[in-house]
């Protein structure tokens, strides 16, 4: 390869890798723990394996239960339609910014309708705006005697040895590498081009 293209793959990389950990950072998270709960029930904060062993939960300083529009901050505009206007939006979690927590726990409000809710975290980071999301299922007792259905717990949970099988991370490394290798090699042909010419 040619210097200059060395110095294009190079480059390439560099903002490439500086970008993807944000990328990659924002939700959902799959951090809520259990997933399907009731009105008043308490969800624990958990990391991707469901657990909070040695401080390894989500960090969060705020949680919002069913946020409004106005509370998703720097989220994607997408998740404005996850607001449910027939529930309240409460804070259920709340600590200084600068001591976000890694064992956090929530209590569902109680009276909340049966349905699908978006929870939305805030860890602390890029002064405060940094959030994560994920959803949860509320639901009610149902005393007519009928079959609940079964709930799956997510993929990777089932994964064996308890690990996690998100692809998300190795996958953004190595679209990101393969991303940069060919914008070397790009740049590498256009410059031995010039040089024919």
């Amino acid at each position: 390869m040619t210097p200059p293209a060395v110095i294009a793959c190079i480059a390439a990389l560099a903002v490439f890798g500086a970008w993807s950990p944000a990328a990659t950072a924002h939700g959902p998270c799959d951090c809520l723990d259990p997933v399907l709960t009731r009105p008043g029930g308490t969800v624990r904060l958990t990391d991707h394996d469901g657990s909070q062993a040695g401080g390894t939960g989500w960090p969060a300083y705020r949680v919002v239960f069913n946020p409004r529009p106005a509370d998703l901050g720097i989220a994607p505009v997408r998740l404005t339609s996850a607001h449910r206007a027939d529930a309240p939006t409460t804070t259920v979690l709340s600590r200084p910014r600068s001591r976000p927590t890694r064992r956090g726990a929530f209590r569902v409000p109680a009276g909340t309708p049966p349905g699908l809710y978006m929870v939305l975290i805030l860890d602390g980071q890029e002064g405060g705006a940094h959030n994560s999301w994920d959803y949860l299922h509320v639901a009610v007792d149902r005393d007519d005697g009928r079959d609940r259905g079964v709930v799956a717990a997510p993929a990777m949970r089932q994964a064996e040895g308890g690990g996690s099988t998100t692809p998300t991370s190795w996958l953004v490394v190595a679209g990101v590498g393969l991303g940069g290798l060919a914008v070397g090699a790009a740049g590498g042909a256009a410059a031995a081009r010039r040089r024919r010419t």
